[in-house]
């Protein structure tokens, strides 16, 4: 059957959503995440030694509860549960585990009569905190959404060892991840020493502040239903595509001359992770807009263009969501000479300015680790003495500080 929507799929979609109070870069890319989620592992772009395929983890995140970032999930969530054969939806809160189970394998019939079997989920949280908390990072739910991120080649087996049942195996894995967030449960969800692990890397974080409109009575009609009806029998079409993405030689000009003149070397540092996998971001969102306007598989210069302006355009308000979740540059170097400070308290029972310098030239000069001295004594962290030789000494105020 062919498609009924003439126009671009998102840009239905966003008509479809735009008599909603939730900001409409919330519903671009819930739009886009519904896309991923019926395409999943089915097309790819070839990189020669690996493949691309256009799977995301995106979280909406929003300080005030009047931008509605779970109204906008509602809606995506809405038409991808109404389709005949639905993707693997998971939202409650698991465990490594029993999300393994839950994943392996989900099979899907084709149109030939003939089953896929694939390890694929869409995982939908409404409240972030509620599947991703402190335990999650505890129990290796994080590191394995991480590693799992990386879709493997066809047939190469993952491997995952439980305690219970010994190493589950599964194949052909896809995950797609749409969740929404405070940035105050941002951070709880997200311990530090995960995100280092490559969580933020791998994540697009949409952050707003506030409603574009209020709508006191927000009127559903026919118009609005007949729109839904075409969404979900075009969702339905683009489930069916499979096969590689051709590269017009435009399009391959346009993206290597984007990928070997960008610079990443003064990115701000919370936005660091992310940018090591924009390229793939790029790539992922720009194989969805093909998408939803054909079944060519053809990346065209267009695509690219329009994949990079989304991208940038999140980019001037992601800092606001990683605020105060990813240390600054001092607050690393202040972390670091306490920790060294720690460490040679328990070893050697004094730590001087001599061996704290010896120890850490590598990572600053004499006025920085000076400046970092004089916050942790004003922070009260640590405190300053004299030995009767003139050595200065710095002991740590508690043995319990970490």
């Amino acid at each position: 059957m062919a498609r009924r929507i003439k126009d671009s799929w998102i840009r239905e979609y966003l008509r479809y959503t735009e008599n909603t109070e939730s900001p409409s870069m919330f519903h671009l890319w819930v739009g886009i995440s519904t896309i991923a989620s019926v395409i999943d592992r089915d097309v790819y772009i070839n990189q020669g030694y690996f493949k691309i395929y256009p799977n995301l983890y995106i979280i909406l995140v929003a300080g005030s509860q009047e931008c509605r970032k779970s109204t906008a999930i509602s809606i995506g969530e809405s038409l991808l549960r109404s389709l005949p054969n639905p993707p693997n939806i998971v939202s409650q809160k698991m465990t490594p585990e029993s999300f393994i189970e839950a994943i392996q394998p989900h099979s899907r019939m084709g149109d030939s009569g003939i089953v896929s079997m694939k390890s694929t989920a869409t995982i939908l949280a409404h409240e972030l905190s509620v599947l991703i908390d402190r335990d999650a990072a505890k129990n290796g739910f994080i590191a394995l959404l991480v590693d799992l991120y990386d879709c493997k080649d066809d047939g190469v087996p993952w491997e995952y060892r439980t305690r219970k049942r010994g190493v589950e195996t599964i194949y052909n894995n896809c995950i797609n991840l749409l969740g929404a967030s405070s940035p105050e449960y941002l951070r709880i969800s997200l311990p530090l020493d995960e995100i280092g692990g490559g969580f933020t890397a791998r994540t697009i974080l949409v952050y707003q502040d506030k409603p574009e409109k209020r709508i006191a009575f927000p009127v559903y009609t026919e118009r609005e239903a007949k729109m839904k009806e075409n969404l979900i029998h075009d969702l339905n079409e683009m489930s069916k595509i499979k096969g590689e993405f051709q590269w017009l030689p435009k399009s391959r000009k346009w993206y290597e001359n984007w990928y070997m003149t960008r610079d990443i070397s003064n990115v701000p540092d919370e936005l660091a992770p992310y940018y090591v996998k924009k390229a793939e971001h790029l790539l992922s969102v720009a194989m969805i807009l093909s998408i939803a306007e054909s079944d060519d598989l053809v990346l065209t210069p267009t695509h690219l263009e329009a994949a990079l302006a989304i991208l940038e355009e999140n980019e001037v308000l992601m800092p606001y969501a990683l605020e105060g979740l990813i240390p600054t540059y001092i607050g690393q170097v202040n972390n670091k000479v306490l920790q060294v400070i720690l460490k040679l308290t328990r070893d050697k029972g004094v730590a001087d300015r001599s061996t704290l310098l010896k120890r850490l030239w590598r990572d600053m000069d004499s006025e920085t680790l000076t400046n970092a001295l004089d916050t942790l004594i004003q922070a009260g962290l640590i405190t300053e003495s004299r030995e009767k030789g003139g050595r200065t000494i710095y002991v740590p105020t508690s043995p319990d500080i970490r």
